[in-house]
């Protein structure tokens, strides 16, 4: 059993932030770290709070992946929501049980699912915030390394969406970060709760920490660039051995590794009521798969296929902010120069347990071929890289830069010390001034900080949701119109599709789904009515939603999520292309059961159409 790690009590009276002269000293006082820690959960509450602002200030903006994940979860306040809905039920089916528990327990406290959605991110990134600088100081300990890894991660997170979603995968940071910072102190009791955590809100993240396990099983029997040997000895010219590692750490990886593949099988066992996944030969086949498709992955393209998007294992912003490519530099920086025994940059002589990250690179790459191999059965194999990858970038980077400004500071002593240098002083003052403004000021500049995939609600949707909240609960809309994918989400009533929610994993969830997309396009622009009049008795549609491109050819051409279903689609163009009649586009009947009428919007009564006689075959 390794010791916990506790910061240092904090006294007010001693509290100060920390003097330049001594911005890379190890092992400072303990009001020094907390001033750093200070410092870096204020970062993080700016970088959240300038983030998420947007959120606030419409009530009809929200979180794009939200909209797939907490919509149904309004359910918690009234259960009467969503009767019968195949798209509320499936996503309520994926949700990971800790997260829906959270969900849950803040609805039972009076708060709105979407409310809280909102909320979230802040918890959130403080966690990350305090795990990340815990962890870099547990192997470096330098406070400033520990601020800087955590300004570098809030920065590259706040360029994606992750954890602005506050969906499940934004989980994945805080819980990986805390598993590392245990791994490293050797407390096995908050290790193995972090494990069951992770099972509980992202299991796939579990899968690297099981990963990490296994390796360190193993060690290097010469510490190479990366660690002191267990005497305090170091062997840094040495080609490192892999050998088995002590009997006490062999036994603590046993233990968290049974702990682990325990919840990996509960979770295994769990039937779902949407299976089987869709298999790869199923995938190659489906449009939807490939380049322009609602879930893209497969690519004719080698390098697009191995190396980006959703099938790929470089994410499109891993090196962003630039500043994380810095991190490559640690592994030369570790190694000795020639004839001796000290790392080349001497304040890394105090780093401990670098190879944890070594480790979780590894783990990552084992595991995105391995989800490779079984293709969607891990789900998609480019998770187990974009969010590792970018934890060990964050920290590795940080880390290089301190020591780098270390050895950058020693320059400048040097240089007051003996006059004949004092242009070294000036140039590594300069130089690490211009660092640091460059850490701090970058990212400001990229055109993706801060944007956190907040969409945003045209008002002509808002006033058609604002109008179907006031319509029993029961009712079902049919359309095909962007208008649904925020349906359940604002307005609380069930589209009947949607394509936002048209995620293919599941054939289960996707079929009947897909056959609906198809059975709707085909009654749509059918000559006659009796398809949709068909599809009204036997489905129990309640509404039909039109808008300004139902009928419109070339935006139908220009829809991509529409061509993936054929031969409907292309059928329809063809009944544009050669004039034919089609009876739903008739302005008398739009006008006949129109219920709802805006400039962009039109909602038809099921009812109303159900009964028409108007170029009907339906007697």
């Amino acid at each position: 059993m390794g010791t916990r790690l506790h910061l240092p009590r904090l006294s007010l009276a001693r509290l100060s932030l920390p003097r330049p002269s001594g911005l890379t000293q190890p092992n400072p006082a303990p009001a020094t770290i907390w001033a750093w820690l200070a410092l870096s959960g204020a970062l993080a509450v700016l970088y959240s709070g300038l983030a998420v602002h947007r959120a606030w200030a419409d009530p009809f903006t929200i979180q794009d992946d939200a909209r797939q994940h907490v919509f149904w979860m309004q359910r918690f306040l009234d259960p009467e929501l969503f009767p019968k809905d195949l798209i509320a039920d499936y996503f309520q089916s994926v949700a990971p049980w800790g997260y829906r528990l959270l969900y849950q327990g803040a609805a039972m406290l009076g708060l709105d699912p979407l409310s809280f959605n909102k909320l979230l991110p802040l918890p959130i990134t403080l966690g990350i915030t305090l795990y990340c600088f815990r962890l870099t100081l547990a192997l470096l300990p330098v406070p400033f390394a520990a601020f800087l890894s955590t300004v570098l991660l809030n920065q590259a997170l706040w360029i994606d969406s992750d954890v602005a979603s506050a969906t499940p995968r934004a989980f994945i940071y805080p819980l990986l970060l805390a598993f590392l910072f245990y791994l490293v102190r050797g407390a096995l009791l908050p290790c193995l709760g972090v494990l069951l955590f992770q099972g509980l809100f992202y299991p796939q993240t579990l899968l690297l920490s099981l990963g990490v396990l296994v390796l360190r099983l193993l060690r290097w029997g010469s510490a190479g660039s990366w660690e002191a040997e267990e005497d305090g000895s170091s062997r840094w010219g040495r080609f490192p051995k892999l050998v088995w590692a002590d009997r006490a750490q062999r036994r603590w990886s046993l233990v968290a590794i049974a702990t682990a593949l325990a919840i990996l099988i509960i979770y295994a066992l769990q039937s779902s009521a949407y299976g089987p996944t869709i298999t790869k030969a199923e995938a190659l086949s489906l449009p939807e798969f490939w380049p322009k498709g609602r879930s893209s992955f497969f690519s004719d393209n080698w390098w697009q296929y191995w190396f980006r998007g959703r099938s790929g294992i470089l994410h499109r912003r891993l090196f962003t902010p630039a500043t994380l490519a810095l991190a490559l530099l640690l592994p030369y920086f570790c190694r000795p120069r020639p004839g001796e025994q000290q790392p080349r940059l001497p304040l890394l002589a105090h780093s401990r347990h670098l190879s944890s990250l070594i480790q979780l690179t590894l783990a990552s790459i084992a595991m995105f071929f391995i989800a490779h191999a079984l293709l969607f059965r891990l789900h998609l194999p480019s998770r187990y890289v974009q969010h590792s990858l970018r934890i060990v970038l964050a920290v590795g980077a940080a880390i290089a830069i301190t020591a780098w400004i270390h050895s950058l500071a020693g320059w400048i002593a040097l240089g007051f010390n003996r006059s004949r240098r004092w242009w070294r002083a000036i140039v590594a003052g300069l130089a690490a001034g211009l660092l640091m403004v460059i850490l701090l000021l970058y990212p400001l500049s990229l055109k993706h900080f801060l944007a956190t995939g907040y969409v945003s609600t045209p008002a002509a949707y808002q006033s058609l949701y604002q109008f179907l909240a006031q319509q029993p609960k029961d009712i079902v809309v049919a359309s095909l119109s962007r208008a649904t994918d925020g349906m359940g989400t604002f307005a609380a009533r069930s589209a009947w599709v949607s394509r936002e929610h048209s995620i293919p994993y599941h054939l289960g969830y996707y079929r009947p789904l897909r056959q609906r997309i198809q059975q709707l396009i085909a009654a749509l622009y059918a000559p006659d009515l009796a398809p949709m009049q068909q599809l009204i008795r036997d489905q129990g549609i309640t509404h039909l939603l039109l808008d300004q491109k139902s009928f419109d050819l070339a935006a139908i051409q220009d829809n991509d999520w529409l061509l993936q279903f054929q031969p409907e689609t292309d059928r329809a163009l063809q009944a544009f292309q050669t004039s034919q009649p089609m009876a739903l586009a008739d302005p008398a009947l739009q006008t006949q059961c129109s219920v709802y009428n805006s400039q962009e919007m039109l909602l038809l009564s099921a009812d109303c159409l159900s009964k028409s006689g108007l170029f009907t075959n339906v007697p």
